[in-house]
């Protein structure tokens, strides 16, 4: 019957000893190793990656950050929004073209969101480009009874910077959120097509 390898006290002593004098060369070591399975596992799945075209595809593939609203990214670096289309809680309408017109850099956009969504009559709103990388911010605000369950009238001015004229933009409604903490926190968000034009003086 085979006997298993047995390490003496003396060698036991002289791995100590080395792991206590090298301790930094060691840790180092080991990090590198681990940096190394994770590229490897990053490479191995960017070879075999899955073609995804919306969220819903992407997240049934890969990781999902918990963030508001939520994203899914690709091996290759491709990012997907959730977005809100059929979310009660929110009304915007996408089919109005003049509602995406930029003028002289501003954008006015009217909706309807519920009164849980308000502050002190007031959000937060984003523009984000496709990567969800924010270009534009600004501050929603309604003249009516924002302390209601109800769908309340809303209204945002967005500047937008002369070195970001894109075309395909997200918009992202914010929930204020007064209290800082985390699970209150929430967003809605839809892909809008933006048009730009001047106005003459």
């Amino acid at each position: 019957m085979g006997r298993g390898v047995i390490i003496s006290r003396p060698t036991w002593r002289y791995i100590v000893n080395f792991i206590q004098k090298n301790y930094k060369t060691v840790l180092i070591a080991i990090i590198s190793f681990l940096i190394l399975i994770i590229l490897a596992s990053w490479k191995a799945q960017d070879d075999h990656s899955i073609e995804v075209s919306d969220f819903e595809e992407c997240a049934r593939y890969y990781m999902v950050a918990p963030a508001h609203p939520a994203k899914c990214w690709t091996p290759n670096g491709e990012v997907h929004i959730q977005y809100s289309f059929d979310d009660e809680r929110a009304k915007i309408d996408l089919d109005d073209a003049t509602d995406w017109l930029v003028n002289n850099n501003n954008l006015k956009i009217e909706g309807e969101v519920i009164g849980g969504w308000f502050f002190e009559a007031s959000f937060p709103a984003e523009l984000w480009d496709q990567q969800g990388r924010r270009f534009a911010w600004s501050i929603a605000t309604t003249q009516d009874d924002w302390m209601t369950t109800d769908l309340v009238p809303f209204e945002i001015t967005f500047e937008i910077p002369d070195n970001y004229q894109i075309e395909n933009a997200i918009l992202v409604l914010t929930k204020d959120n007064p209290s800082g903490l985390p699970e209150y926190d929430d967003a809605l968000a839809w892909p809008i097509h933006l048009k730009y034009s001047l106005l003459e003086d």
